[in-house]
């Protein structure tokens, strides 16, 4: 009978499906060159050729800026380069975060979100911020939100002028369905976008003077003035001519109610009215 020797301290197993451990394999350079070769060949032939070429372009949300304004932000960024080589009316290149930083930046939006839509389109989204009053001043007119910040510029066709009895201009919004306050500061004081033009406060005042008076059967609001940012007084410029002061300090629905008697127990001939001074308490004056 055969004996067999076994030795139990010499344990040495091998796997011939595992390489040995620290054994590093070779980096196989012809492969990762061929690859990246491939790849940039790849990305040579969605470039130059018309597969991926930007050509249509679709905004939505859009409400007070015009959409010829939008496409023009993002035809103008289709126009720049990416990586100093390709051009980004390539829908592969085309930077949306720069573009839409651009739109936030140049109008105020809440939001933008840009979304590439295979093989050709573009899909824009705009939300914008809901705006409180249209203020004018140093030349231009803007936006403020409820806050009294500067969203926005209008366009120089937001609102058209023209003259009311007297020396009176009369201003009037284009905006369809635009029911918001015109006000008009008269010291013509520059401002620029993001700045806190006016408080929250009189943002508020403003608003509820508006809308406690917008549907007034006995005359029809031209818009709001102020003489300088300090706010003492408003005088509300009627579509009529005659104008109206109020008191940012004092109660609006008192100071409604105390011109509604005036016009209405007061004054026989409003077409011969030319103000009605609300401003200090509990007494009118008027002309």
């Amino acid at each position: 009978m055969k004996s067999f020797n076994r030795d139990f301290h010499r344990k040495s197993f091998k796997n011939p499906l595992f390489p040995a451990a620290g054994k590093k394999r070779k980096l196989n350079y012809k492969i990762v060159l061929s690859g990246a070769l491939i790849f940039f060949a790849l990305i040579a032939v969605l470039y130059s050729s018309n597969w991926l070429k930007i050509n249509t372009i679709n905004i939505f949300g859009n409400e007070s800026v015009n959409t010829i304004e939008i496409m023009s932000v993002i035809n103008n960024q289709t126009s720049l380069r990416r990586f100093w080589l390709f051009k980004e009316d390539n829908l592969l290149f085309f930077d949306k975060s720069a573009a839409g930083k651009k739109l936030i930046d140049e109008y105020g939006f809440d939001s933008v979100k840009i979304n590439k839509q295979f093989f050709h389109t573009l899909n824009v989204t705009v939300k914008e911020k809901f705006y409180s009053v249209i203020f004018i001043t140093g030349g231009n007119r803007y936006y403020l939100d409820y806050n009294g910040r500067v969203i926005k510029k209008m366009n120089d066709n937001g609102v058209v002028t023209g003259q009311g009895q007297g020396n009176t201009q009369v201003i009037r919004s284009e905006i369809a369905g635009e029911t918001r306050p015109i006000l008009n500061d008269l010291s013509n004081t520059p401002i620029a976008i993001g700045q806190d033009a006016l408080s929250r406060e009189f943002i508020d005042f403003i608003t509820d003077l508006n809308n406690e008076l917008k549907n007034n059967s006995l005359f029809s609001i031209s818009q709001f003035e102020i003489n300088d940012l300090s706010i003492k007084y408003v005088t509300l410029v009627t579509a009529q001519g005659w104008k109206v002061m109020f008191s940012p300090d004092g109660s609006v629905k008192t100071q409604v109610a105390l011109l509604n008697q005036v016009l209405t127990q007061r004054i026989k001939d409003l077409k011969k009215l030319k103000y009605v001074d609300l401003r200090y308490d509990g007494k009118v004056f008027y002309e």
